[in-house]
């Protein structure tokens, strides 16, 4: 737990002692995911329960006298579930030929190795790699087909055995029926649009859009972009999707700094005083623990 994190080096200073609901619930998305990429795929991480107790201000000796305060008591239950390690992975015979076109070697992650922890993360890395290298493949032959890959992961019950299936996926493309740029006031969009390789009528291609981003925070005009600057809106009945990207001008034309610089190719309370311990929650199925906090309030 990152967000809150009472017994953490200066959490008073670091706000790490604070507990929100929003902070709280951060931690469950990112405590979730870290499970599910150390081999717990089917995970679960329930909603925090928040009760009122009596609780004493200060640990800092068995003599110094402790006022009673009223704090918070915060519980997560957790359910782990089985742990899965990878299986070999299997590759479907169309994109193993067109992996063998490549002349690459294996571009699987070495996280998917059998034996491994399972991993989702490892997956969509792997998934993505090897689309980028055929997409990138496609591009410099100038040809205009699409291919977008799917994984699918199946877990052996008895065996604890996850088998991850590689295939391409028959599914065509969105269109893009509306790209709209906002945020932008002293340069206009086509000063944009000329560096992000997508346009109205072509198949939605999200390795441009990505390459595009990069290539307008290099210029130094504007702040690195984040994940929520893009939304991508997908029509089924229409197999379209409408792309909205949001810009964040400087206040100057300075170069960015170092800071950004590194982060740009990347598109994408009560104050309280906590202890955390780990232990049984008995409302939770088997397999389970709920990770506690206690805090006094000031």
């Amino acid at each position: 737990m990152r967000h809150v994190a009472p017994d953490a080096w200066f959490a008073g200073i670091r706000n790490k002692n604070i507990y929100t609901p929003e902070k709280c619930d951060q931690d469950r998305v990112n405590l979730l995911a870290y499970l599910q990429n150390h081999g717990f795929p089917q995970a679960r991480v329930g909603a925090p329960r928040v009760t009122v107790v009596n609780a004493f201000s200060n640990p800092s000796s068995a003599w110094h006298f402790r006022p009673v305060q009223p704090g918070l008591t915060v519980a997560l239950p957790i359910d782990s579930g089985n742990f899965y390690t990878f299986g070999p992975p299997e590759i479907s015979t169309p994109l193993h030929e067109r992996l063998n076109a490549l002349k690459k070697g294996n571009l699987l992650s070495p996280d998917l190795n059998p034996g491994r922890p399972f991993s989702e993360r490892a997956v969509e890395t792997s998934r993505r790699e090897v689309e980028i290298r055929l997409h990138r493949k496609v591009r410099r032959q100038k040809g205009t087909r699409e291919y977008r890959l799917r994984a699918t992961s199946t877990f052996d019950y008895a065996t604890h055995i996850a088998t991850v299936k590689f295939d391409l996926d028959p599914t065509p493309s969105y269109t893009v029926r509306r790209l709209e740029l906002r945020g932008n006031q002293r340069f206009p969009d086509k000063y944009l649009r000329r560096r992000i390789p997508l346009s109205e009528g072509q198949p939605l291609d999200e390795y441009a859009i990505e390459a595009g981003l990069a290539r307008v925070a290099r210029t130094g005009y504007f702040l690195p972009f984040k994940k929520e600057d893009v939304q991508i809106d997908t029509h089924d009945t229409t197999h379209s999707a409408d792309v909205i990207i949001r810009v964040h001008e400087r206040a100057n034309s300075a170069s960015p700094s170092p800071a950004d610089a590194n982060n740009s190719a990347a598109p994408w309370g009560l104050p309280t005083a906590f202890s955390i311990s780990y232990g049984l929650d008995e409302s939770f199925p088997l397999n389970s623990t709920a990770a506690r906090s206690r805090c006094n309030l000031p």
